[in-house]
C-alpha cells in the first residue's frame, strides 16, 4: 500500500498549496478492464494528478469533466463507464467500470 500513502501524502502538499482535489477510486469492473477495483488517482484542479484509473482514456474524460466544472465539490459522485454510457470514452473488449469520484474534504473552493 505504499503507493495509496505516496498519493495521500501528495494530497495533503497540493491541498497546503490551496488546490481543490478529487480522489478518484475504481469500485467495480466488468470484463478486461484496463484497471483493477482499487485503483487510484488524485486530480487537482489544475490538472495535475497522480495514480490511474485506466490507460488513458478515462482520465482523458475527467480532465474534460474537471475543465467543464462538472466535478462536485461538496458530494462524492458515482460515474460509471461502457462503450453505451459513456459513447465519447472507448473502453477495451466491452469492458466497464465505476468510479467514486470524492472531492477532498478542506480543498478550496
Amino acid at each position: 500500500m505504499q503507493d495509496g500513502l505516496a498519493l495521500l501524502h501528495t494530497a495533503r502538499e497540493w491541498q497546503s498549496q490551496g488546490q481543490g482535489l478529487w480522489l478518484i477510486h475504481v469500485v467495480r469492473t466488468w470484463g478486461s478492464s484496463p484497471r483493477p477495483a482499487g485503483s487510484l488517482m488524485l486530480l487537482a484542479e489544475d490538472g495535475r494528478h497522480m495514480g490511474s484509473v485506466s490507460g488513458g482514456c478515462v482520465e482523458g474524460d475527467l480532465f474534460q469533466r474537471l475543465e467543464a466544472g462538472d466535478l462536485s465539490r461538496d458530494t462524492p459522485s458515482l460515474i460509471e463507464y461502457s462503450n453505451e454510457a459513456t459513447p465519447q470514452v472507448r473502453l477495451p473488449c466491452r469492458s466497464r467500470l465505476q468510479l467514486v469520484v470524492e472531492p477532498v474534504l478542506g480543498s478550496t473552493d
